[in-house]
């Protein structure tokens, strides 16, 4: 293949990754590494729900080869804690991902390299044929399922799990944070972080009874290539508040730095009918163009944008302004939407758009749920919502209180968090 021909394929299966993600799995991610080579790319995946890699964030190395796609990229897999981690029969803790596709594992019945694969095929192929919920089963010769494996294969999943909360979460929002490991994608980070610290620590409460206890060591495990360590449940409870208090923090920061900031160059699109059926749209201190009000009748938002050289890397952080918590399966405990579900299609750059956050939380707020667990952000709204259990079904019915807000009640709320609403 030509390098033009080369540049417009890879540059259309990236442009494929940023705009038209899954609805039903946690997203993927990929950037060139640097935009003048097309050979080299960094990509992101994040783990499935209900497996050991719970939300993790799992870093890869594509190496795209000059007869792509005519042949397959290489991959390897960065997030190993320094190769000390081995987190699946066929992600090495060297390295070497094993996958039919790629080349570097051969089977009977194995999928084959096709030119017709994109970038985010293999992705997605990583994502789901690996990472799957029980990845013991995943080593050559330990495929078949009976009670003594259904032990190990748990013991398995209940390090990876616990390692991929580790190294998959804590050390890599850590490192974001002290900025020692930044990547294309740490505002995407974040903000997956904000939506699933709920569910962080619920694994870490559910889990907190193996603490101390070492891990088992799976019979095809050997001397450096193993997952192999003490759970530290409590610790790693303890390393995720810190997170989320730091993240917190840096909202706040974006908040106070705004104030008496010039109006950033990029343009807020406001949603259309300000001023009509109660829609509003302004900025809560006309001396703080950072910080946005934003609703109508029936809801209230505050919008907190990122400041100055920060904007084009990070996202807006955004919250219900309620007087009552909202328990709806689409809103953290915290009143964050996850706004991302059903507008998957949304391109990252419009993801600042006012009108874009105006018309998904509006529409999160009057459709019903979706029954797709990755836009579950509140877990036990989620199970309560579709239970078929009537007392469950009564419950939702009871906590899930609308999340309109008096004009009293926003200014009570400003006021507990020290900030200015102008009617």
């Amino acid at each position: 293949m030509s390098s033009g021909a080369l540049q417009r394929r890879v540059t259309k299966n990236l442009l494929e990754i940023q705009t038209k993600p899954s609805r039903d799995n946690p997203p993927v991610f990929a950037a060139l590494k640097d935009d003048k080579k097309l050979e080299d790319i960094t990509c992101l995946i994040v783990g499935a729900p209900d497996t050991p890699y719970h939300y993790g964030f799992f870093f890869f190395d594509m190496h795209i080869p000059s007869d792509f796609p005519f042949k397959p990229p290489v991959v390897k897999i960065k997030t190993t804690d320094s190769s000390h981690v081995r987190f699946n029969p066929n992600l090495y803790a060297e390295g070497k991902v094993c996958l039919s596709i790629l080349g570097t594992w051969h089977g009977d019945t194995m999928e084959t390299w096709s030119p017709t694969f994109s970038l985010e095929y293999i992705l997605r192929a990583i994502q789901g044929m690996i990472m799957n919920g029980a990845p013991y089963y995943n080593e050559p010769g330990f495929e078949q399922k009976h009670k003594e494996s259904a032990v190990l294969a748990s013991q398995y999943s209940a390090k990876i799990l616990h390692e991929t909360l580790r190294v998959g979460v804590c050390d890599v929002l850590e490192g974001i944070l002290s900025g020692t490991a930044m990547s294309p994608f740490d505002g995407d980070i974040k903000q997956q972080f904000l939506w699933r610290y709920d569910s962080y620590r619920e694994v870490c409460e559910k889990n907190k009874g193996l603490d101390g206890s070492a891990f088992v060591k799976a019979p095809f495990e050997g001397k450096g290539n193993q997952c192999m360590g003490t759970f530290r449940y409590a610790s790693l409870a303890t390393r995720l508040m810190g997170i989320q208090e730091a993240l917190l923090a840096e909202t706040l920061r974006w908040r106070t730095l705004g104030e008496g900031s010039t109006p950033p160059a990029v343009a807020y699109t406001q949603p259309t009918g300000v001023g009509v059926d109660g829609v509003f749209c302004h900025p809560l201190s006309p001396s703080n163009p950072y910080l946005w009000h934003l609703g109508d009748e029936t809801f209230a938002l505050e919008v907190v944008f990122p400041v100055h050289d920060e904007l084009e890397r990070e996202l807006p952080r955004v919250s219900v302004l309620s007087p009552q918590p909202l328990f709806h399966p689409n809103f953290t405990q915290g009143g964050g939407p996850i706004r991302s579900i059903p507008w998957l299609t949304t391109p990252r750059n419009q993801r600042r758009s006012l009108a874009h956050i105006y018309d998904a939380v509006r529409s999160l707020l009057k459709d019903p749920p979706l029954q797709v667990q990755v836009s579950w952000v509140n877990t036990e709204a989620a199970h309560c919502y579709f239970s078929q259990d009537p007392v469950q079904k009564a419950l939702y019915a009871s906590r899930n209180v609308p999340a309109r807000v008096a004009t009293g009640g926003i200014q009570k709320r400003a006021r507990e968090e020290e900030i200015i609403i102008l009617d």
